[in-house]
């Protein structure tokens, strides 16, 4: 399967709440994103039909072809999760002391004083049903794919990781068969490195049916901790319990070092000469 006939999913729903990014974060990186999808096939789902009609005005500017449905945060397949993980985020209890300066990268800690404190727990909610949701958009239109059909969730913000990490360009990649392509991630759960970042995730439509239910499972143990969990520590899980599911494609640059740092540094500005991007 090339990477030109992969499907992409993304998604966007304007948070007027989110501590984590204002709104005029997304906006300017949205139209950013699409340009990186110039002359590709994409499902799009929009939280309101505003949104929509902008999305489908960058599309025909980088000649994608949009497949796009407006879809309300509250009818994210994940929403009803999210508020119990809301609630196990806030049984961590860390209001007993003082906020500390640093998290050290921890999501936990992260969630507990950004997202449920700081932005509150029904902007929270609504994050949580976001971020929760990306794997389920992605597998209900696999159950729909022939099974070797590329398809890839892609954030609307991830044009962000433009020469942030090795081997940034995702769309020049091949999916690996019977896996889940990623990237690693820069923060820590329970004081380790996390292994999967969510911002992109490819798989044949046959992984992402597989993905689906394993996900769904631990999601709901992770409702029943006492920690502020999310998709990406539930994807680290999935990896740990079945690493063969997985393929890293690359980790950020501030994870490199010495040779190894180099060697992509020089692979990444060769190949932008190349592709002028």
């Amino acid at each position: 399967m090339t990477p030109e006939a992969r499907l992409y999913v993304s998604g966007y729903w304007p948070l007027p709440g989110n501590g984590k990014r204002g709104l005029s974060y997304y906006q300017a990186l949205l139209p950013q994103t699409l340009a990186l999808l110039r002359g590709q096939q994409l499902l799009f789902f929009a939280g309101d039909a505003q949104t929509l009609v902008l999305v489908q005005e960058h599309c025909r500017t980088w000649q994608i072809t949009l497949e796009g449905q407006v879809m309300p945060v509250e009818q994210l397949p994940q929403w009803d999760r999210a508020e119990a993980l809301v609630a196990s985020c806030g049984r961590m209890g860390l209001d007993a002391w003082p906020q500390p300066k640093r998290s050290a990268g921890e999501k936990g800690v992260n969630h507990f004083w950004r997202d449920l404190h700081g932005s509150g727990a029904d902007t929270y909610r609504q994050l949580l049903a976001v971020w929760l949701s990306k794997i389920a958009l992605v597998a209900q239109r696999a159950s729909t794919e022939p099974e070797q059909r590329s398809l890839a969730w892609v954030d609307s913000s991830v044009a962000r990781f433009q020469r942030q990490r090795s081997n940034w360009r995702f769309w020049r990649l091949q999916d690996r068969p019977g896996q889940l392509c990623h990237y690693a991630s820069p923060m820590r759960y329970l004081g380790q490195g996390l292994p999967v970042n969510a911002s992109y995730l490819s798989a044949p439509a046959s992984v992402w049916r597989k993905l689906a239910p394993l996900f769904d499972g631990l999601a709901q143990q992770a409702s029943l901790m006492a920690y502020g969990h999310d998709e990406e520590t539930i994807l680290g899980e999935c990896q740990r319990q079945h690493p063969d599911l997985f393929h890293c494609l690359g980790v950020p640059y501030t994870r490199l070092r010495g040779r190894a740092a180099w060697r992509w540094w020089l692979q990444d500005r060769f190949t932008g000469l190349l592709e002028r991007r």
